[in-house]
């Protein structure tokens, strides 16, 4: 499918989301990506939250990669109060879980936002690999795999020294 393909299947959602037209074909490739994770698969719907986060980030400074390999495991975690956690057991909380959910994805906004102010910007493989209650600690985590762009840069650029030393 070429990105035009891509980019006029996702246009419905990408035109309700405060996304500069000139990133369309980032996101609706992230979209063809990821847009089978199921909600079933979890408490909170992934791709839904993960396009909600990538609206709020200044997408110049974000590098998309398909290597999981290069990206650091980032967990973040939400603790929920006991009674709102026994809603969550019981799947009687829907919109417990939604104030939860909002809650994680603002932290993992504030958490995305500080690397690209500190380290100029962000490479992003997934970002919500993992979202959930985690019943055992009464917390939503989520986890994502990122790097902050100057490690990524330290990394490619000690790929390309190996590769020199080798020839020499």
């Amino acid at each position: 499918m070429t990105t035009e393909q891509k980019i006029k299947k996702w246009s419905i959602i990408l035109g309700m989301l405060p996304i500069d037209k000139k990133y369309y074909d980032v996101i609706s490739e992230y979209c063809e990506k990821y847009s089978d994770v199921s909600a079933k698969e979890s408490t909170i719907d992934r791709f839904t939250s993960a396009l909600n986060v990538l609206s709020k980030l200044d997408l110049s400074k974000v590098i998309f990669t398909d290597d999981k390999n290069i990206c650091q495991t980032s967990t973040i975690s939400v603790k929920v109060d006991p009674y709102d956690a026994q809603d969550i057991r019981r799947q009687l909380g829907i919109d417990v879980i939604e104030m939860y959910s909002s809650l994680m994805r603002e932290e993992l906004i504030l958490h995305l936002n500080d690397m690209i102010n500190k380290d100029g910007g962000v490479v992003i493989n997934e970002l919500f690999s993992v979202l959930d209650f985690v019943k055992t600690s009464n917390n939503i985590e989520v986890e994502s795999y990122i790097l902050p762009l100057n490690v990524y840069r330290y990394k490619k650029l000690n790929k390309i020294v190996n590769k020199i030393n080798e020839r020499n």
